[in-house]
């Protein structure tokens, strides 16, 4: 994975988000929590699990035994992630739990760690097509015990996600662009700056000015075309202000810049969302490819937000049975 991308995930991790899930706020991991209790829960006792690009540990805080989910001390959990990671929430474990619990950060799921006697399981939310498929396979299947389960949820060419996040990375892109509100700001905060120093400011820095004001304008007709896409707008807005606001009372034009940085780091998270989501075409793919490498696959299913039934993903699950035994799924 590209170091730009792995970078942007890490700030992304940094900020405390326990899941990935920030292009449609009505729409979270508790959608898909009861299914993930059921899954861990029917987990062989003191199984050692492998959360796949696990991010700040949504699916390890289950499988350890939170949010509802049965607590079993002889498991181990396995956090696997390309990033670094900031979970906040382990501080608050006790001293039992975190023995059970190892992470893996910059760690690409291609290069899955080996453990003594193989993973029993290994789950991913929204992260397993991140990876390479075929390095990815491989790295489960020389990484499974006997019988080891698999569960995932992959992200659907068209769900909610990827709808929504179509509309917020044309956005972005409409924020970013050369002369785009950004750039235009920047060149707005240079002069605050130059002012704040004491120079004089000309005739240049007033068409800079009319220049912002004119975006501020265009910005405001950007939203009302694209409502669904106010969120996105007004936090670039709020940022930009923010932002400007600063480097006139403070002669600092670098929070600016790291402003930018945010929103730059979101629009490559949603185009690698876009990117790797799954056609019907692609899971079956996918699904081919693990159970040329021993995996019992069952059918892949659908996931749904419950009482909406807006589509959130697919359901790939699966048993691990190399050329020696049955490759007939069980469920």
């Amino acid at each position: 994975m590209a170091a730009g991308t792995v970078a942007a995930w890490s700030a992304y991790w940094r900020s405390g988000a326990l899941h990935s899930l920030d292009t449609s706020g009505q729409v979270g991991e508790l959608a898909m929590l009861a299914d993930w209790i059921g899954w861990l829960d029917a987990l062989p006792d003191g199984a050692r699990v492998a959360d796949l690009a696990c991010g700040n540990g949504l699916l390890a805080r289950l499988a350890l035994g939170l949010e509802g989910a049965c607590h079993d001390p002889g498991r181990r959990v396995h956090a696997v992630d390309i990033a670094e990671l900031a979970p906040r929430w382990v501080h608050d474990l006790d001293a039992a739990r975190r023995e059970q619990l190892r992470w893996h950060e910059r760690t690409p799921i291609e290069d899955l760690p080996a453990v003594e006697g193989g993973f029993d399981a290994f789950c991913s939310q929204f992260g397993f097509e991140y990876a390479e498929p075929t390095a990815a396979v491989a790295a489960l299947s020389r990484g499974a015990a006997a019988d080891a389960r698999l569960g995932f949820i992959v992200h659907h060419a068209d769900s909610i996600f990827v709808r929504q996040g179509a509309g917020e990375r044309a956005a972005l892109h409409w924020l970013l662009e050369p002369a785009g509100l950004f750039d235009t700001a920047a060149r707005v905060a240079e002069n605050l700056v130059a002012r704040f120093r004491g120079a004089a400011l000309g005739a240049a820095a007033e068409r800079v000015r009319r220049e912002y004001n004119r975006l501020q304008q265009d910005l405001d007709r950007y939203g009302s075309e694209h409502p669904e896409r106010q969120p996105v707008l007004g936090e670039a807005r709020e940022a930009v202000h923010a932002a400007l606001v600063h480097a006139a009372q403070t002669g600092d034009a670098q929070w600016l810049s790291r402003q930018r940085e945010a929103f730059d780091f979101a629009l490559l998270r949603l185009e690698n969302l876009i990117r790797v989501a799954r056609t019907e075409q692609q899971i079956a793919g996918l699904q081919a490819e693990l159970a040329a490498s021993g995996w019992g696959m069952m059918p892949p299913g659908l996931v749904h937000q419950p009482g909406t039934g807006t589509l959130l993903g697919w359901r790939m699950q699966g048993r691990f049975r190399p050329p020696s035994r049955s490759t007939t799924p069980t469920g």
